[in-house]
């Protein structure tokens, strides 16, 4: 039986139906970055999302135009954040649609907003290819 995860497509009497994947449900931005403004490069973070992405669109059937695809100087802030919103507002995505979010690169630790709740007063952040870790620029609550 061909799915995603334990999501199965089945027939009218609720019986999975092998012969259905969820292709047209599935969607996925996928980043990759492996060359940074200010942080040291990487070496293999492109290629991990490139196989993801020929992975989902070769085995799966999943159409290349369900994939947003940001690598490198393409994956700033701006288009990450840009790339997240044409995912809420696309109509093509429903209910009960699967919507993977993929991210090789770096990650670091940043101290919590005042408003947050958390325990150690850190976070875990994703770093766009243009992070800076200068944050006296960062504007309202977007880094």
């Amino acid at each position: 039986m061909e799915a995603f995860g334990n999501c199965v497509r089945s027939d009218i009497a609720g019986r999975p139906d092998p012969n259905v994947a969820l292709k047209e449900d599935f969607f996925a931005i996928t980043i990759g970055i492996n060359r940074y403004l200010y942080e040291p490069n990487l070496h293999g973070a492109v290629g991990d999302a490139d196989r993801l992405r020929d992975w989902l669109v070769t085995d799966h059937g999943v159409p290349i135009e369900n994939i947003i695809n940001l690598r490198d100087k393409e994956a700033t802030g701006a288009k990450i954040r840009g790339a997240l919103r044409g995912l809420v507002e696309n109509k093509r995505i429903r209910p009960n649609n699967i919507v993977l979010f993929y991210f090789a690169g770096h990650g670091s630790t940043a101290d919590a907003p005042e408003s947050w709740q958390v325990s150690d007063n850190l976070i875990q952040m994703i770093l766009p290819s243009d992070f800076d870790r200068d944050l006296s620029s960062a504007e309202g609550n977007e880094v």
